[in-house]
């Protein structure tokens, strides 16, 4: 799948690189390596303390971690660093969740808020994509932290496991869902449409994953960028 770019700056390629980010109440690591690849298409985001992005969260313990894998080109992925933070923050900012003592409801504050900002993001990357014929997708995992109550929220083959340490040992639990074309739950939903259809499990013999921000080629046959979410305290 050919990617065009729109007549702008270059975007470099993010080296191959360790870190680690902390803030009062989080700690993050993170690694990236391309491998054997030439090139890296995945993009990252690491707010350990998301008051440093706006001041508003100040008063809530607020990190966001959020992995976007991109394919097919990486538009869509670089867009991603700065649109997601910014329509999420939007979101949160109308009914911020630290103000809400019963859990049923900050949780639904937060349910809704990473749903409609996947929603809107998709909206506005395939607004562009349409304009300038890009035709990249990407993947996502979003991990969002208030207090000590963490949300995850996927699409695609992205994953999150979340370590828990018992006794002398430690157990992976999954948080997240995937999205391919093998899933049989995805090829029923893909099937239901009138357009769509998996072949050798992939979308039209195509594509992979069955949920991603961006491969508008792909949006009329059933792919979708409505997002799993898991609530873990």
């Amino acid at each position: 799948m050919q990617v065009k770019r729109k007549a702008e700056e270059p975007i470099e390629e993010p080296p191959a690189k360790k870190a680690k980010l902390e803030s009062s109440f989080v700690e993050c690591f993170y690694a990236r390596d391309k491998g054997k690849r030439t090139y890296l298409e995945d993009r990252l985001i690491s707010l350990p303390d998301m008051s440093d992005y706006d001041e508003c969260f100040s008063a809530g313990n607020y990190a966001l971690f959020c992995l976007f894998d991109g394919h097919g080109g990486d538009w869509v992925a670089n867009k991603l660093l700065t649109l997601f933070p910014e329509v999420f923050v939007s979101h949160l900012k109308e009914d911020l969740p630290h103000k809400h003592t019963d859990k049923n409801k900050r949780n639904a504050v937060v349910k809704k808020a990473l749903i409609e900002t996947f929603l809107k993001c998709d909206e506005e990357i395939l607004k562009i994509q349409e304009t300038h014929h890009l035709n990249d997708g990407s993947t996502a995992c979003v991990c969002f932290i208030q207090g000590k109550t963490l949300w995850t929220a996927n699409i695609g083959d992205t994953k999150a496991i979340l370590a828990v340490k018992k006794n002398d040992s430690v157990k992976g639990v999954s948080l997240s869902k995937d999205h391919t074309a093998d899933k049989e739950y995805e090829q029923a939903r893909i099937q239901q449409g009138a357009a769509g259809y998996i072949q050798n499990n992939r979308v039209l013999g195509i594509l992979e994953v069955t949920r991603s921000f961006g491969d508008p080629a792909f949006k009329k046959n059933g792919v979708i960028c409505v997002p799993r979410t898991q609530l873990k305290i």
